[in-house]
């Protein structure tokens, strides 16, 4: 079987075994996580907070619809600040846009218990979708096993159960990964930049896209084809979902920026980081004292300890904090170049340039490195066509093969295959491999 053939036949058994694992993955992880939220919901007493809310009687709304899947929930029924819900336009609107978009679709009530039912289905439909973009991500970058590991990491890690829930999470996640896979493997500037807008319609913190997706374009990772002027309105793309929201509250109120605000309302404002970190350790520090103060009289010994424990949030949400740095610190020492070929796989792979996936490739007759002309200023062969030198790992050809017994295709900007005639092939001189 020729190199190529070969090559080929085993990425799309990769992809198959890689899609077949998430989706066990997500499967596995949902159907956990749905039935012990059912069956502590039907343990675990109703919350004092829970009975002023809109689920009266409790469990008239979805289960996984409560807290801020509330406001979602209204907004899909009534949108902002309209009685007699009133919600904030400090949640996001593509979320509930497309949770009263699909009940409207499929000829669904309107209603608040049929839309959070809705909501909990978007979440779920959008996850697989995020848990593939950071399969391909990790496996572009790091190999086959990181890969597995981060998506059981992120379907396993103990707050994962908010991905069931009326919360942005999921959706967020899927177009955020969605516009880096876009970005580092499909190479795609303008599919990352439209997703990127769709992820700030979604969060406001994906903005923060913009970052990775300016500096790849830069370095000529991606978008190479569009030039400057393309490029730059590639990039303009991106947040644009951020900045329709922030014209349609101005045109509503007069407020470019009521989006943040609003967040007023929760006590939220802007801090220095000396501020935010003795603000973050004295308020875990005051939600643990809390366990211990005198409370209101519960109607069970079950529901005061409920009811101490839900004061302790900020304690939790500190030690997720440091759990979430410990996890990427350990990360980043185990994903190093050093580590990178390690991690690949047994077939035969390009050796790319430091810090990037573009393969190392000199002009042959003159190691110039690219960019190449079509026709070069030594005349190598029976041509002055230019000849590219490749660098490979992990090939080896039988006894009585040589170059005829490989193939090579290029793709180009335009996603297009070319087959590329293979002239030479030998090892590396003090080089395994």
């Amino acid at each position: 079987m020729r190199a190529a053939s070969l090559l080929k036949s085993m990425g799309d058994e990769k992809d198959r075994n890689g899609l077949l694992f998430v989706l066990l993955v997500y499967a596995a992880s949902r159907l956990f996580c749905l039935g012990a939220g059912a069956l502590f919901a039907s343990v675990a007493p109703v919350a004092r907070f829970q009975r002023t809310t809109a689920d009266v009687p409790f469990g008239a709304m979805n289960l996984w619809s409560h807290w801020d899947g509330e406001h979602y929930v209204a907004l899909a029924a009534g949108g902002y600040l309209q009685p007699p819900y009133n919600v904030s336009p400090a949640f996001f609107p593509l979320y509930p846009l497309l949770m009263r978009s699909f009940a409207e679709l499929f000829g669904g009530p309107l209603s608040l218990p049929a839309l959070s039912v809705w909501g909990v289905l978007l979440s779920l439909l959008a996850l697989p979708f995020a848990f593939y973009f950071l399969y391909k991500i990790a496996q572009s970058g790091w190999g086959e096993r990181t890969a597995r590991t981060a998506v059981l990491s992120l379907a396993l890690f103990p707050t994962s159960f908010f991905f069931n829930a009326v919360y942005t999470e999921s959706l967020f996640l899927a177009l955020s990964a969605g516009s880096i896979w876009a970005l580092r493997v499909r190479r795609d500037l303008l599919l990352a930049c439209a997703l990127a807008a769709f992820a700030t319609a979604t969060r406001n913190v994906g903005i923060f896209l913009l970052v990775p997706l300016a500096y790849e374009w830069l370095r000529g990772e991606a978008g190479r084809e569009y030039g400057w002027g393309k490029g730059v309105a590639c990039l303009a793309l991106a947040p644009s979902g951020l900045l329709a929201y922030a014209a349609y509250l101005w045109s509503r109120s007069g407020d470019l920026f009521l989006f943040y605000s609003a967040q007023g309302y929760w006590s939220r404002r802007p801090t220095g980081p000396s501020t935010f970190l003795t603000a973050v350790f004295t308020e875990a520090y005051e939600s643990l004292e809390g366990l211990f103060r005198p409370q209101p009289l519960a109607e069970s010994a079950l529901e005061d300890l409920m009811g101490r424990l839900n004061g302790t949030t900020d304690a939790y949400n500190l030690l997720f904090l440091l759990f979430a740095a410990a996890l990427l610190a350990c990360g980043a020492a185990l994903t190093t170049p050093a580590r990178r070929g390690a991690a690949q796989s047994a077939g035969p792979v390009l050796i790319s340039q430091a810090g990037s996936t573009r393969a190392v490739a000199f002009e042959a007759s003159t190691r110039v490195p690219e960019p190449f002309a079509p026709t070069s200023p030594v005349s190598f062969g029976a041509d002055a066509r230019t000849r590219v030198m490749l660098f490979a790992m992990n090939l080896h050809l039988a006894p009585g093969e040589d170059a005829s017994a490989v193939t090579a295709d290029a793709e180009d900007a335009s996603r297009r295959t070319h087959a590329l005639a293979v002239e030479h092939v030998a090892p590396c001189r003090d080089r395994n491999g």
